[in-house]
């Protein structure tokens, strides 16, 4: 995913997107398993989120169902690509999980079974790849547990002092990319607004441009160029509560 794609394309743009990375994930994940055998044996990662299954099979999707910014036991909910699932999403259960962390937009395999076709019942949930023995041999485990993930979240608005608008990324965002980067964040999620509505130039009619576009400007630009230095850190910026 780009920054470029979260704020400038459409809403079926981001979905597509979003839909791409399912997809790339699965087919990298299941190339890194060691080779299913047995005849009768169901592909790595091809089923779908939402086929009922009695025995235990792997899937991959995208988790969603976050409650205040985070994925709980109780709203986790997994949505398959448009290729592997028609892009259905399903309950996805975590109570046989010894343990997990999850945060919302993260790209996981997860095995287990989905008896009803609206459930998933998951005994392990993994975001990384498989590790490859040192002289070449299979990964080992096949399907590991999630790492420890280092995710930083910051909420805005993020362009507050007068001539913040005009002068450039504003500190505060500053302080949080030059945080991410120091921590070596797997994760980075920005809450909107990203802009204050009530920045005394946006009241007075001082910035000529619309405040999306502003916000695309000035918060887009930094992300951009943030991406291009930190490539492998998954940035997720989230709109602002309705109302907010």
């Amino acid at each position: 995913m780009t920054i470029a794609a979260t704020y400038r394309n459409r809403p079926e743009d981001r979905a597509l997107a979003q839909d791409a990375r399912i997809e790339a994930f699965a087919e990298a994940f299941a190339a890194a398993l060691p080779p299913h055998t047995a005849p009768d044996a169901p592909a790595p990662l091809a089923s779908a989120v939402n086929a009922i299954s009695q025995d235990e099979v792997s899937v991959a999707g995208r988790i969603c169902g976050e409650v205040d910014g985070k994925v709980t036991e109780a709203s986790a909910v997994l949505e398959g690509s448009i290729a592997r699932s028609g892009g259905a999403a399903v309950l996805l259960d975590l109570s046989r999980c010894p343990s997990f962390s999850l945060f919302p937009g993260q790209v996981a395999a997860v095995r287990g079974k989905n008896p009803t076709g609206g459930r998933f019942v998951a005994a392990e949930v993994a975001s990384a790849y498989p590790p490859r023995d040192p002289d070449g041999g299979p990964p080992q485990p096949p399907l590991p547990p999630a790492a420890a993930r280092t995710l930083v979240v910051a909420a805005g608005p993020f362009e507050t002092s007068p001539g913040e608008t005009s002068a450039g990324p504003a500190p505060a965002l500053e302080r949080v990319l030059a945080v991410a980067r120091d921590r070596s964040a797997d994760a980075l999620v920005l809450c909107g607004p990203f802009v204050d509505a009530d920045h005394p130039q946006v009241r007075a009619g001082a910035v000529a441009e619309p405040l999306d576009a502003l916000s695309r400007r000035l918060v887009g630009g930094a992300l951009s160029a943030f991406l291009r230095q930190n490539p492998k850190v998954e940035v997720s910026p989230r709109p602002p509560p309705r109302g907010g």
